[in-house]
């Protein structure tokens, strides 16, 4: 039986075949095909029914040796016309152990799996087949024949155009000429793998992504989960889901997978992962203060925010004291704060706090101006207020301040009486402003008069 080597390990050209050829495969080792038609010759026939195995020279064994464990999902084959009718199969030949794969005849193979038969082409064109055969790193791919012509074979003179160019391997064995190359190749899915996120997880849902090969034959299909120690549970995925939502109590978790796919792969080896589930961090905003509702220009207005996480470090902390609040104008207003840990868990807190408007005196006036009389000074307030008036007397060159008076007011109507003050004569300004408690004085009201002549 004669072996010889492939001289590819891509596909590069457009193909013509049986069923779609796929280019997502991960893998694909053997020929690239797309050899000129001219120069293919069908392979002569085997005595009997035989398995096609091409050897060149060691340095290119890699072309069709599987570089991957996994499972064939197709295999192409060109040909020409002139091949005999029968069944054809694609052959994975796993070395015994130390053989080189020499190209001498003895070199003992076994037969680790083969694929469905199907019908040798009978025209020209590269022809796909689809096929599931596990195969392991280091398998060999051949061709099984029924002993008829096989047009699959290339011409060692022609192949020498081609980079690299094979080796002379001397005289013909059992009858067969020594100087063909099969035109093969195939696809490889790769098992599937398994991804646990990092060490923290955000929130209290986990989620672990089941990840098969990117060709289309192939999808996940389940994953088998063991959590902090218990047995293995096999989870199923729906179609096109690709990962698994686990809800976990706050805590640190050992988490054991392994995943599956469509073709029946499991992950060779289990991942393992520790995953520290935490709940958010705990955020509060409070007024120094101890109220909701300030006055307007409040001379103390501030919160305090303090942050805190059992579980995880915080790496947005917005822990502060005595934060002053704006209360330059009345509405209503909100202090946000965020707090993040290292596990992406967010929290957000708020304050919210009423401005009361200043109070404001309006309406002021002076009763019975007379000189030497009593007087009596009214206005009108907008809350409950202490009032503060100052009365100056305006003389051309100065403006001596004659009294300073305070009211305790009400809302509303106010009186303001000047008994005991004798003033004299002359031009007066009366200025009055009023402020609640802890905050400072409203807008000011003037009254001018004269008293006298």
């Amino acid at each position: 039986m004669a072996r010889r080597i492939l001289r590819s390990s891509l596909l590069a050209t457009a193909v013509l075949a049986l069923v779609p050829v796929s280019a997502g495969a991960s893998v694909t080792f053997g020929d690239s095909l797309g050899i000129p038609e001219g120069i293919i010759v069908p392979h002569p026939a085997c005595p009997k029914a035989c398995t096609l195995v091409t050897t060149i020279s060691p340095e290119h064994l890699d072309w069709f040796r599987a570089p991957i464990s996994g499972t064939i999902v197709r295999w192409r084959i060109q040909t020409v016309a002139g091949s005999d009718p029968q069944m054809l199969r694609l052959r994975v030949l796993e070395p015994v152990p130390g053989d080189e794969l020499g190209p001498g005849p003895s070199e003992p193979f076994t037969a680790a799996g083969t694929s469905d038969g199907v019908s040798a082409p009978l025209g020209a064109g590269t022809f796909a087949f689809p096929a599931r055969v596990p195969v392991k790193a280091g398998d060999f791919i051949g061709l099984d024949t029924e002993g008829a012509l096989a047009a699959v074979a290339v011409e060692e003179e022609s192949i020498r155009v081609f980079e690299p160019p094979p080796v002379d391997l001397g005289p013909a064995e059992d009858g067969l000429a020594e100087d063909y190359a099969l035109l093969i190749n195939a696809d490889i899915a790769a098992p599937p793998r398994s991804v646990i996120p990092s060490a923290c997880s955000p929130g209290f849902n986990v989620s672990i992504g089941v990840v098969a090969d990117p060709d289309p034959a192939v999808a996940a299909a389940a994953l088998r989960l063991s959590l902090d120690g218990s047995p293995v549970r096999r989870i199923p995925l729906a179609p096109g889901e690709t990962s698994v939502r686990l809800t976990l109590a706050p805590g640190s978790h050992l988490i054991e997978t392994r995943a599956e796919d469509s073709l029946g792969q499991v992950e060779s080896q289990a991942q393992r992962a520790t995953v520290l589930v935490g709940a958010p961090p705990v955020l509060h905003i409070a007024s120094d203060q101890g109220v909701t509702v300030y006055p307007q220009r409040a001379r103390a207005a501030s919160v305090s925010v303090t942050a805190g996480d059992s579980a995880d470090p915080l790496v947005l902390d917005p822990t502060a004291s005595h934060q002053a609040i704006w209360t330059g104008r009345p509405g209503r207003f909100t202090v946000s704060r965020v707090a993040t840990d290292g596990c992406g868990n967010s929290s957000t807190s708020t304050f919210t706090y009423t401005v009361r408007p200043a109070p404001r005196i309006t309406a002021l006036r002076l009763q019975r101006p007379a000189p030497h009389r009593r007087l009596l000074i009214t206005y009108r307030d907008s809350l409950r207020a202490r009032a503060g008036f100052t009365l100056v007397r305006l003389l051309p060159s100065r403006t001596p301040v004659v009294a300073r008076l305070t009211h305790a007011d009400a809302p509303g109507a106010n009186g303001l009486s000047l008994a005991g003050l004798r003033l004299a004569p002359g031009r007066y300004r009366l200025r009055g402003s009023a402020a609640v408690r802890g905050a400072a004085q409203g807008p000011a009201a003037s009254l001018s008069f004269r008293l006298g002549g």
